[in-house]
């Protein structure tokens, strides 16, 4: 998972120690808060870089430094070539060993798909009260998109801790790529009506459990059997005339479906 998460990409970069309070306070979002993104081209093809990189000059936010990271320099000359005038845009075989002091580090897999709106919506989200990195992850793209607070990336004294303090000082985030219209390459784009404002409404609660264990496995597949059962005793019961004018009933076939859904 090297390539995909930049708290072990740079984890090598000495840093003095520093001492850590239980919150966090970013420094005021504004429009021209810079923005550098490693863009991960391992092992994608050219023209799925390339709409990447696309979306990514569509963006709102267009004060931005790319990285395009991949070993194999060849495989990469057509999309330098067509991006040569373009001076935001660097070729790197490498994750660059100095990170920018200042702004945001955005961190994603070539062949992710960005709305005008999605980097906006990302930064939204990175606003909120102790929040030092926003993740989400996008159906089909392997590793997980990250966008990081360049400060307090900075400040940590050591770089391969940096992911697991954030996760235990409560300063990671997830959120949802269809919420804000971030979807792969081959895949539809969200029916998503997203506005710039509204993106906290998309944050999620993760918790993570160990899917190795077979007993909580199997305790999760009784539960969603039973519900199952349930729906089915639920759409029989629904064929008498007086049931299907119960509206309470109704509600109640929602919420089982949308608890299985939720599994």
């Amino acid at each position: 998972m090297l390539e995909n998460r930049v708290t072990s990409a740079v984890e090598s970069i000495p840093r003095e120690p520093e001492k850590h309070s239980g919150t966090w306070e970013a420094g005021p979002w504004t429009p021209d808060s810079h923005v550098t993104i490693f863009l991960l081209c391992q092992d994608v093809s050219p023209i799925d870089v390339s709409r990447s990189l696309t979306s990514i000059f569509t963006s709102s936010i267009q004060n931005l430094t790319i990285c395009c990271i991949s070993t194999d320099a060849m495989s990469m000359e057509a999309v330098q070539s067509w991006t040569r005038s373009d001076s935001r845009v660097k070729y790197l075989p490498s994750v660059p060993q100095q990170l920018p002091a200042t702004g945001f580090l955005l961190v994603l897999r070539a062949g992710c798909i960005l709305t005008p709106f999605s980097l906006a919506a990302l930064m939204e989200v990175s606003r909120l009260p102790d929040v030092t990195v926003v993740r989400t992850v996008i159906e089909g793209i392997r590793g997980s998109l990250e966008l990081w607070d360049c400060v307090w990336l900075n400040a940590q004294p050591k770089r391969s801790m940096a992911e697991h303090d954030a996760r235990r000082l409560g300063f990671e985030r997830w959120t949802s790529a269809e919420g804000a219209g971030i979807h792969a390459v081959d895949s539809p784009e969200p029916r998503v009506f997203f506005r710039r404002g509204a993106a906290d409404r998309h944050v999620l609660e993760i918790i993570a459990f160990d899917a190795s264990s077979k007993n909580y496995m199997d305790r999760k597949q009784n539960e969603i059997n039973s519900l199952k059962r349930e729906i089915v005793l639920l759409r029989k019961s629904a064929g008498s005339p007086g049931m299907k004018q119960s509206s309470f009933f109704w509600r109640v076939a929602m919420k089982i479906r949308n608890r299985i859904r939720q599994r």
